[in-house]
């Protein structure tokens, strides 16, 4: 369903079947979601109501989260049996582009952008109970260091 500001809920979306979603995210043009399962990311389209699949690896895929210009998802898969940072064009076109692959890590996810979009922000967890902050520039990949 969604919920605006002020409280009011309007009925829930239609064409989405029960499933366990989380980490649902409103692109930054306001007309599609991102939405994960416990296995794959999936867009959602709030004009067309339709749902379409992002992912189809057999690995979990999860965390979505939209480029600034609502082009493209950033999302963490286990593909390697470690924690990678991939990118997908948001129609589903082409193929993923892996970002980051972390074999020292126990987990890995996108968080958010800088405010100029050209840094990838993210939570990388070395062992269990500790985080660590890092960034990325988005274009160049390979450059990337914990905060």
């Amino acid at each position: 369903m969604w919920v605006d500001r002020q409280g009011r809920v309007s009925p829930p979306l239609p064409n989405i079947p029960p499933d366990r979603y989380r980490d649902v995210r409103i692109s930054p043009d306001g007309g599609r979601l991102a939405l994960a399962t416990e296995a794959d990311v999936f867009t959602y389209d709030v004009v067309r109501a339709t749902l379409g699949r992002l992912t189809t690896d057999p690995a979990s895929d999860r965390s979505p989260i939209w480029t600034s210009d609502s082009q493209r998802i950033i999302f963490r898969s286990q593909r390697a049996r470690y924690p990678e940072l991939f990118r997908r064009p948001a129609d589903g076109a082409g193929r993923d582009e892996q970002l980051l692959a972390r074999k020292d890590l126990v987990d890995l996810y996108p968080n958010s952008w800088s405010a100029d979009g050209t840094q990838l922000l993210f939570t990388e967890a070395p062992s269990p109970g500790r985080c660590a902050i890092g960034q990325m520039a988005i274009e160049r990949p390979s450059d990337w260091n914990v905060l």
